[in-house]
């Protein structure tokens, strides 16, 4: 049989901690607003730390060559005409120029503005200039037109233009016929030189002929005037063209006689012309009847006296 453990007596409660009080739970709310701005500096520290560590990398940068002042067609480049202009590389094309031997000495095709890149389809190719994209039968040459004539400057190098002459005829009529087709440019004077006004005229173009057209050109320039028409670089195919004149322009009944009849535009009534009056020369005119005398043998006298008026018959002698 077991033994009972005997249970120890509860222990004194010492007299002095009777009167001490007993330690509550803090009832009392933490403050919002504080905790929100523990949290804004723990996310601006952190950060400031992930920008410490992660720089962002630099953008590449290359060097093209661009003019020091707007450049026009036909003008020269040297080493002092252009300088160095950094640029990102995802904006550089394979036909800008990066070296200074690549442009020493060649000839600009068309106007460039400062500050801009230089690409390869703006030089001729070597310093020879012009005559160095000339083949054994063309040659050069360089006409002076109106803004309108030039399709308002929208021409550029390489492109292919028609020519029309207009020349006036023996009987003076003025006529317009196309002289030659596709005719390769050479240089000209682009939209936004002409907007200035910069740098040389703005009235010139450069073509590519051989040298029956050139004559033919030079001709229509001293008799008449001529202007260009701008066509697809693609197309090539010459068409057969008559002329035109004045006549092409009007309506079939324009040219026909004054006294032809003339169609009317309102209704279906036609105008009809006067005939001309007959001829009196040719007539023949009908015999007058004879004169009967209704006093023959005597005279008839009118006598006048005063307010008195008498007829008085005559015998004759």
């Amino acid at each position: 049989m077991a033994t009972p453990v005997a249970t120890p007596p509860p222990a004194q409660v010492l007299a002095w901690d009777k009167g001490k009080p007993q330690v509550k739970p803090s009832t009392k709310k933490s403050n919002p607003l504080a905790s929100l701005a523990l949290i804004a500096m723990v996310v601006l520290a952190g950060s400031g730390m992930w920008r410490m560590f992660h720089t962002q990398p630099t953008t590449a940068m290359v060097k093209v060559l661009t003019p020091n002042h707007d450049v026009s067609a036909g003008t020269k480049l040297q080493f002092m005409s252009v300088k160095y202009m950094e640029i990102p590389r995802k904006l550089a094309t394979s036909d800008m120029m990066t070296s200074l031997n690549d442009i020493n000495g060649r000839m600009a095709r068309g106007f460039m503005p400062a500050n801009e890149p230089i690409t390869t389809d703006k030089l001729f190719p070597t310093t020879r200039g012009i005559a160095g994209v000339l083949e054994n039968d063309e040659r050069a040459i360089t006409i002076q037109l109106r803004d309108d004539a030039l399709v308002d400057h929208t021409i550029q190098p390489d492109d292919r233009v028609d020519i029309l002459a207009i020349t006036t005829a023996k009987d003076g009529k003025r006529y317009t016929k196309t002289i030659c087709q596709s005719v390769k440019v050479l240089m000209a004077a682009p939209k936004e030189q002409a907007l200035f006004r910069r740098d040389g005229p703005t009235d010139m173009i450069t073509l590519a002929v051989i040298p029956s057209v050139g004559e033919a050109i030079n001709e229509a320039l001293e008799v008449g005037k001529i202007r260009l028409v701008l066509r697809n670089r693609l197309a090539r195919t010459p068409q057969i063209l008559a002329g035109v004149g004045p006549d092409d322009l009007l309506p079939s009944f324009a040219n026909k006689p004054v006294d032809a009849p003339i169609p009317n535009s309102i209704g279906d009534n036609t105008k009809m012309s006067l005939p001309p009056p007959p001829s009196l020369a040719n007539m023949e005119l009908p015999a007058l009847p004879p004169v009967e005398d209704t006093y023959p043998g005597k005279w008839i006298v009118e006598m006048l006296s005063g307010n008195h008026k008498e007829l008085v018959d005559v015998p004759p002698r």
